[in-house]
């Protein structure tokens, strides 16, 4: 999960044993894992503990007073993620795919937070949640293909049942 690879990617010095021994004090105290990040001393060896309280430090942002724009531009510059992916990924196609998409998604960000001034980190998490792929859709001529079984509940002006008379749908087998 994203936790285990922040902190065994970006955190110098912590393996997956403190990982896990975080995960498994979060879910004996029903805490989520920064809180159990900050009670390191509790159950972490003595070495570990300082780098945890360290790179937990990463994530005090006080996201819900903030526009989400800055939060996700503080969240990179804090984790140093484009430099881990330019360093990291051997393969340049894909680093240069993943810093394009980290690139579309501030964007996003922005263009949500222009729009929805105010609007916090949480707010634009929610807004993404409810998107589908129908909202990205210009409105206009368009031309939608899906199957039978996608279709169902959709409503369109006009709609074009392809194999209807080759017998291919509805199926031979399927009809007495």
């Amino acid at each position: 999960d994203f936790f285990f690879f922040f902190f065994f990617f970006f955190a110098i010095g912590i393996g997956d044993k403190t990982v896990g021994a975080i995960e498994n004090f979060a879910q004996q105290h029903n805490i989520d894992l920064i809180q159990a990040c900050s009670r390191a001393p509790e159950f972490c060896k003595k070495a570990a503990t300082e780098q945890v309280l360290k790179a937990s430090q990463m994530f005090h942002l006080p996201i819900d007073s903030m526009p989400a724009a800055r939060a996700l531009q503080e969240m990179l510059n804090r984790t140093n993620y484009i430099k881990f992916v330019e360093e990291h990924e051997p393969e340049k196609d894909k680093a240069n795919s993943r810093k394009r998409n980290v690139d579309s998604m501030v964007n996003d960000i922005a263009a949500f937070s222009e729009k929805h001034k105010g609007a916090g980190l949480p707010e634009y998490l929610q807004y993404i949640t409810l998107l589908t792929s129908a909202d990205d859709k210009e409105k206009g001529e368009t031309v939608t293909l899906m199957s039978g079984h996608a279709s169902k509940g959709a409503e369109f002006d006009a709609v074009f049942v392809i194999g209807v008379e080759h017998k291919l749908y509805p199926h031979v087998l399927c009809v007495d």
